[in-house]
């Protein structure tokens, strides 16, 4: 059966883990249900490279992507078609040598890209044209806020994630989120300086209170010696 006439009865039945595969080949069903995909955001990576004549230098691979979507573990027994379910655009597969398996490069965009990805045998011999598995992944529109100066220096938060949805986010709610990635990242002594802080009342009160109550009770045993 043709693979785009394939691909889009797939879509048809909703993206149901292969519902129509006649491939038998158990082994090539076990390596496309072992298919996990992984959105990257793409960076300029730093990198060793090596002359002809074996000398060593420092380059950096640049970013070429807002992201990647990688898929792996990477195996040339079968290859991966990916479509836009809402366009059913399709974008090219490649392997990169960056990310060591194959990808899908993504430039930015605000809207939620939803993605097929439709997984078929690569050997010629073997249920060649089969499709193995679809996988529907989607990837929310472009977080603004993954620019700001709080995740220029907090990269890894989840609020900086440049696919994180934090439209219904308010800005008690952000400022919250916020003041959580930087306590998590706080040392020991950090954080016990911050519940001083935070909560100085608690402390201060207290001994104020101790502290004048036995002033008090001190002045008394005073005056009752100095009476006698």
């Amino acid at each position: 059966m043709n693979k785009k006439i394939l691909f889009i009865l797939f879509l048809m039945f909703a993206f149901i883990t292969n519902p129509l595969a006649v491939c038998t080949n158990q082994e090539l069903i076990n390596l496309a249900n072992e298919v996990q995909v992984h959105m990257i955001e793409d960076r300029d990576v730093p990198i060793k490279m090596t002359t002809a004549d074996g000398k060593t230098y420092d380059s950096v691979w640049e970013k070429e992507y807002t992201y990647v979507l990688a898929f792996t573990p990477y195996d040339d027994r079968i290859q991966l078609e990916v479509h836009d379910i809402d366009t059913d655009e399709e974008y090219p597969v490649e392997y990169s040598k960056k990310y060591e398996t194959v990808v899908v490069g993504s430039d930015i965009h605000f809207e939620p890209r939803n993605y097929a990805i439709a997984i078929y045998s690569n050997l010629e011999d073997t249920c060649k044209n089969d499709v193995l598995r679809i996988i529907r992944h989607t990837v929310n529109g472009f977080n603004n806020y993954s620019s700001s100066e709080f995740c220029q220096n907090h990269k890894d938060a989840d609020i900086c994630a440049i696919d994180a949805d934090i439209s219904n986010m308010s800005e008690e709610e952000l400022e919250e989120a916020q003041n959580k990635v930087i306590q998590e990242e706080m040392s020991i002594s950090e954080k016990i300086l911050l519940y001083i802080k935070s909560y100085w009342y608690f402390v201060i009160i207290p001994f104020a209170i101790i502290a004048i109550y036995y002033r008090i009770k001190i002045s008394s045993y005073k005056r009752g010696v100095e009476e006698k």
